[in-house]
């Protein structure tokens, strides 16, 4: 063993072959430089002699740091059982430096220091290009959130109008139907203008008024027309005055007489008395102007001061809205550091473990390969450990290309992230929105229970002066109903018997009357009949002494034309039968009517007699009645015609009262019903109206707090918005200090895949040495065995000498 371990650090040399046993090397035992589990292995430290080698400069450290180490000479061979494995994180092994044919230190230690630098100004580009990326998008999204809350508020300002003109319509009806009814009642006019043309004009605090041009214009023109009339007016009096002046120097000079001088101080007293009026109606003007004037101001500063307010309100609620997003994308963004930072640290922490163990393996190899240069016969160790480095290598490449994948992945779940921030920005806008929508209703409904309340009163106010008016004409109309009835009972009594008396009288007048219109009418339709049957019987005796006539003729012609004419027995005795016959039969009619006549003649003399008998009684009756006509009017008793008369009178005109006295009666019944049913009326109103005050005032209580509670969580709101704040600057700060940590740790991750490719050199390096060193081996082993030979051969002839010595 002592033989191979020193001829390990002796260089072969030909020419020399003789060497001794025991010989040590030149300059001293192996040497090994250890700089904290750094090794610094090179061919010339091996193969060369100790007396070439010189200081090199290598590329060692954590953060690509030149460091100088010099090659030591005389370092005593330190045994491998006391060699301390290190375990720190930023341990390297560097690469072997060669000859400076090959490669110079400073070359490496430049190229090391452009890498570093190439590497270091891109992440600076893509830092500030990834801000200007992430400034242009919020300014984008900023944008079309705004645009649409535009649109969506010009929706609202044409839908809130609509309400507003229907209710001034159906206010001017009423209006009308109140002028109709005699109640005059003051409506303003309201006037709407069109979005599009409302003036948008920048105020210091950015927000936005409209001023109505008429008031404008109505404010110029008055302050106009005030120096026109008040010019006017001086001008007047400056002639007044010049009038004035001439007629005292007329006065002075005797020119003017006294009647003249009168007359014209009295026109002076008139001209002064309208100037004075005239005066008097311009201030009253002036000042109803210079009121006016006030008011639109007042109005107009009101409304600057309200839109101010109102546009304070909106940048504080947007500010508020902001904020809160941006806490939420800040909150977001931080639990997204916060995980990348934990996955990038347990990815750190696994591959500085990882590095770890390739470091701890590959000192066990360079120990092993110590080993092999004093032991060969541990060469099969060293090849399964090399096997292990392989699938180590392999598994942290694998490792590596599952990290990237997962990397990959975690993008993009970044932006699927950014897009559920996006839609939930965009659900939060809207809720925004529908939060305002809802204030905006409050308010209107607000200033429509306010109006609805002020209506109400009002109307309670009218109605009880109502009531009022209507009891006091119940109680008028109730006196004057007694008054009435009391008069009617006085009345009643008198005309009671008036109008019995005189119903007895009518009555029986009235019989009398009957009785005889009825013999009257017996009399005249008896009459009518007998002279009607005696039309027709004259009738019929007229045609029946036609036909006997006519019958005779053809008789008489008849007999002659038998006489005339020759002609059969049969004939001559056939048709005086027959002529018999029919004056038979005409004989029997003529005795039958002549009776008829006769009785006839009986019944109209009776008729006759009857109707003289009435004449003579309607004559009778007739002059009965001029009797006692010119008896009442003969009849002394003057008096009593006039009381009759004026009873009669009076009996018309009780008769007309009462049937005005039962038609007002009727007219006030049916009017009490109307009152009666109008009080039940406005009793449900008033109850109605007392149960939706009691609502309101349950309603405005509710507003109250509920404005409490508002004002409170404003109050809440703004101490919360200073800490969000407070917490989004600290937020920022963790955050920019998060990613320079992550920008370092990936630069660390860099610059440990570079140890990592550079320890894989190494390690092909070192495999190559291995190969060379087992050459080297092989050579020696072969120059042992010669050496072996010779030295049997040396032997064998000392043996012999010894032999021949002897002998």
């Amino acid at each position: 063993m002592l033989n191979t371990m020193v001829a390990f650090n002796i260089p072969y040399d030909s020419t020399n072959p003789s060497i001794s046993q025991n010989s040590p090397p030149k300059g001293g035992s192996t040497d090994v430089t250890h700089i904290d589990t750094d090794f610094q292995l090179s061919s010339s430290d091996i193969l060369g002699p100790p007396k070439d080698r010189k200081e090199t400069d290598v590329v060692v450290g954590y953060r690509s740091k030149k460091k100088t180490v010099p090659a030591r000479r005389d370092v005593s061979r330190k045994s491998i059982s006391n060699y301390p494995p290190s375990n720190k994180a930023s341990s390297s092994i560097p690469l072997p430096v060669k000859s400076p044919k090959s490669s110079s230190p400073s070359k490496v230690s430049n190229v090391s220091v452009s890498r570093t630098m190439s590497k270091s100004r891109p992440s600076s580009v893509s830092a500030s290009r990834t801000s200007q990326v992430t400034n242009k998008h919020t300014l984008e999204i900023q944008f079309i959130n705004k645009r649409k809350r535009l649109a969506q508020l010009k929706k609202d300002l044409l839908e809130k109008q609509k309400p507003v003109l229907d209710l001034y319509n159906n206010l001017l009806q009423i209006k009308k139907r109140l002028e109709d009814l005699g109640k005059v009642v003051h409506l303003e006019e309201v006037k709407l203008l069109p979005f599009e043309q409302i003036d948008l004009e920048g105020e210091g605090d950015g927000g936005t008024e409209s001023v109505s041009p008429e008031i404008v214009r109505g404010m110029q023109t008055s302050i106009e027309e005030i120096p026109k009339t008040l010019m006017e007016i001086c001008k007047n009096l400056l002639s007044r005055r010049a009038v004035i002046v001439e007629l005292l120097e007329s006065v002075t000079k005797s020119e003017v007489n006294v009647g003249d001088l009168s007359d014209k101080i009295e026109t002076l007293k008139t001209e002064g008395m309208q100037l004075q009026k005239n005066l008097d109606a311009i201030i009253n003007e002036h000042e109803r102007k210079i009121s006016d004037l006030v008011v639109n101001w007042q109005k107009l500063i009101h409304d600057k001061r309200n839109m101010n307010t109102n546009m304070k309100i909106e940048d504080l609620e947007e500010k508020l809205r902001t904020q809160e997003r941006l806490m939420q994308e800040s909150n977001q963004v931080i639990m997204e550091l916060q995980r990348k930072l934990d996955d990038r640290r347990c990815n750190h922490d696994k591959s500085v473990s990882e590095l770890n163990t390739v470091i701890h393996s590959l000192n066990d190899q360079i120990q092993i390969l110590l080993i092999f240069f004093y032991s060969p016969l541990r060469f099969l160790e060293t090849r399964t450990r090399t096997r292990k480095r392989k699938k180590a290598a392999a598994d942290y490449k694998s490792r590596s290309n599952t990290n990237a994948q997962n990397s990959k992945t975690l993008r993009n779940k970044l932006a699927e992230l950014e897009n559920d921030r996006k839609a939930n920005e965009a659900a939060n806008a809207e809720l925004t929105r529908k939060l305002k929508f809802a204030q905006d209703q409050l308010k209107h409904r607000e200033t429509q229970w306010a109006k609805e309340k002020e209506e109400l009163a009002k109307s309670l106010k009218h109605q009880e002066n109502l009531l009022q008016k209507l009891n006091a004409d119940k109680n008028k109309f109730e006196t004057s109903s007694n008054i009435l009835w009391t008069d009617w009972k006085k009345l009643r009594a008198p005309r009671s018997r008036l109008e019995d008396q005189l119903q007895g009288n009518i009555e029986v007048l009235s019989n009398e009357l009957d009785d005889f219109k009825g013999r009257l009418q017996v009399m005249t339709r008896e009459k009518e009949e007998a002279t009607n049957r005696c039309r027709e019987m004259e009738e019929y005796i007229s045609k029946m002494g036609l036909e006997f006539k006519e019958t005779m003729h053809m008789v008489s012609n008849s007999i002659e034309w038998g006489k005339d004419s020759p002609g059969t027995e049969n004939t001559k005795t056939a048709i005086p039968t027959e002529t018999e016959r029919a004056v038979a039969v005409q004989h029997d009619v003529v005795t039958r009517y002549k009776h008829l006549l006769a009785e006839s003649e009986q019944k109209l003399t009776e008729k006759s007699h009857e109707v003289a008998k009435l004449t003579s009684e309607i004559r009778q009756l007739k002059v009965r009645q001029e009797h006692l006509e010119e008896i009442n009017q003969k009849c002394p008793t003057e008096n009593l015609q006039k009381m009759v008369e004026e009873g009669r009178q009076k009996l018309g005109e009780l008769m007309k009262k009462s049937m005005e006295s039962e038609q007002r009666i009727l007219h006030y019944e049916s009017v009490i019903d109307k009152q009666s049913k109008q009080m039940n009326e406005m009793e449900n109103l008033l109850r109605y109206r007392e149960n939706m005050a009691g609502v309101l005032k349950a309603s405005r209580d509710e507003l109250v707090l509920e404005k409490e509670s508002l004002t409170r969580y404003s109050h809440e709101m703004r101490t919360v918005l200073a800490e969000v704040s407070k917490e989004g600057k600290m937020k920022d700060r963790l955050i920019k200090e998060l990613q320079e940590k992550i920008d370092l740790r990936e630069r660390q991750i860099s610059k440990l895949e570079k140890e990592v490719k550079e320890l894989e050199a190494n390690l092909m390096m070192t495999n190559e040495k291995r190969f060379k060193l087992q050459e080297t081996i092989g050579s020696m082993e072969k120059e042992l065995q010669s050496t072996k030979a010779h030295v049997n051969q040396l032997a064998d002839i000392n043996t012999r000498y010894d032999i021949g010595t002897d002998q």
